[in-house]
Formats: structure tokens, sequence, C-alpha cells
């Protein structure tokens, strides 16, 4: 017995196919038509092009991680829509939020931790995403990262927290973020060197210092007369 296309309408009237193997297993089942004629054509249209049609595996933990590394936030929602996992990581072990917090692109960043995306998830280096928007010196997804508990003071497997990320890589800016929500400075790396000798090395100053509040004319003169 042959592969047979079986034309029928279903429980709303629509005509569809379905193609039957040799043993009677349904292969495939088609979408539905108004016509038998547009149903006839479908038929057609699978017998021509099914012979040199290329087999391709769906992947969307792969599309979501390729969209994050180029930034594309539209891309990034058709792979989650498509059942992409917020924490899929590739072969060096960089999660989507560590390819997101690279791109530079915040609102990436956004959608990603809403879907539950792992703040702190490292890669095979020990690098997370706080890791990578310091050393590239995205600023404003410095700040959000924080705001969502972001480790401060964690370290790659060169010792490096992300203020030594900053620093290393010149980003004056993302230091300075990092040092007023309490990362520490006094943290040394497996070379030895802390955040502070490196701001020092570098002339980058970590923070501002605040002027000492001048005291009013008015209180001073009422000092005297008292």
């Amino acid at each position: 017995m042959r592969a047979i296309f079986e034309i029928y309408r279903d429980k709303s009237g629509e005509y569809r196919f379905r193609l039957k193997a040799a043993n009677g297993e349904v292969i495939a089942v088609s979408e539905g038509y108004s016509t038998k004629i547009s149903c006839i054509s479908g038929i057609d249209s699978v017998r021509i092009n099914a012979a040199s049609a290329l087999v391709v595996e769906l992947n969307p933990d792969r599309d979501l991680l390729a969209a994050c590394d180029a930034g594309d936030l539209a891309a990034a929602r058709r792979a989650l829509a498509d059942g992409a996992k917020p924490n899929a990581v590739d072969r060096e072990g960089e999660s989507a939020l560590i390819e997101a917090a690279e791109s530079g692109n915040l609102e990436l960043v956004k959608l990603l931790v809403q879907k539950k995306a792992e703040v702190n998830q490292v890669d095979f280096t020990g690098e997370t995403p706080l890791h990578e928007a310091s050393e590239e010196g995205h600023d404003e997804i410095v700040r959000y990262l924080i705001r969502r508990s972001a480790n401060l003071d964690a370290k790659d497997n060169r010792g490096n927290t992300p203020l030594h990320k900053a620093l290393l890589g010149g980003k004056a800016g993302a230091a300075r973020i990092l040092v007023a929500a309490g990362a520490k400075t006094n943290v040394p790396n497996k070379m030895g060197s802390t955040p502070e000798m490196i701001a020092r090395e570098r002339g980058i100053p970590l923070a501002k210092k605040r002027a000492a509040p001048k005291k009013s004319v008015k209180k001073a003169a009422k000092k005297k007369k008292k």
C-alpha cells in the first residue's frame, strides 16, 4: 500500500488533508481551507516542495542567545515566546543575561530579569552580568543590576570583582556607580591588586569628596551673642 493524502472536512466545515503512511499512520495534518480546490492546491504544494525541503531543527535557546549577543530585543521576545529558557547558556557558559548585559541593551536586560533570569549566574570564567556591564561601561545596566540585587563583590576566576573590571577597562562612570552602591575598594585579585590600587595607577577618582557644609552667617552671629 502506498502513502495517501486524505481530504476531509473538520467540525467547523473547513477542508483539510492528512498524509498517511503505507501502514495507515498519520504523518501530517494540514491547516484548514475554505474550499476543496484550495485544499488540493495545498496537497500539490507539499508534493512539489517536500522532496527538496531542508530539515531545520528549531532551537529557541540558541535563538535567544544569538538575539542577546546582538542586542536584538524583538528577536529575544520571539525566542522566549517560542519556549526559550531565560537562563539558557552557550558553549562558553555565558547566559542570555550576560550576553544582554554585554550588548548594552537595557530593555533586553530588563526583559530577561522580568522572565526570572538569574542576576548572579556565572559563566565558565566566573563572570556575572554585572562584571560584563561594568567592563563595557554600560552605566544604566550597572545601575539596574545593582537594584536587582546583583552581587557587588562577586569574584571571577582571576579574583576580579565588577569594580576591578570597570577600572581595568577604564570605565570611570561604572566604577563610581559601583563604589557609591557599596562595592569594596580594598579587595585584592589574584595578582594582588585592589580596586584602590588600580584607580590610583590610572588616575581614576572613585568618589568625589563632599565639601563640608558652610556655617551660615546668621547662626554664627547668634552664637556670638550667647
